[in-house]
């Protein structure tokens, strides 16, 4: 089992690789299968190239600002991150502020496998 704060050393860049948009950075992080979660249409996307797609076109519609709070290890492994999540719309405007829980999944080579929200 691989310890929490080996997990936090993956993820932690890969929220700050989000908050700058560097999309490269946050796809080094990623399982060449991954699975994420379209949070917008709430179906999956599989692969690192859809969920770069996935990213540059949400950028495209807002601007989302996400700042871990919590990292959590769940009996199975995986990693429950607790984020503080602010979402603006492109002239700035607020359009949501809340808290929500990513859990992710990891590969053998310790990739991010999967990510789901809840």
């Amino acid at each position: 089992m691989t310890s929490l704060e080996a997990r936090k050393a993956l993820l932690a860049p890969l929220y700050e690789a989000y908050n700058r948009r560097d999309v490269s950075a946050m796809l080094s992080a990623l399982d060449p299968q991954v699975e994420w979660c379209d949070l917008i249409e709430g179906k999956p996307i599989k692969g690192r190239a859809a969920v770069g797609d996935y990213w540059r076109g949400q950028f495209e519609l807002m601007r989302t600002e996400v700042s871990p709070l919590t990292y959590t290890r769940l009996s199975d492994d995986r990693v429950a991150v607790e984020v503080a999540q602010t979402m603006r719309k492109l002239d700035g405007q607020l359009w949501g502020n809340e808290r929500v829980l990513h859990t992710f999944t990891f590969s053998a080579d310790g990739l991010v496998l999967r990510m789901e929200p809840s």
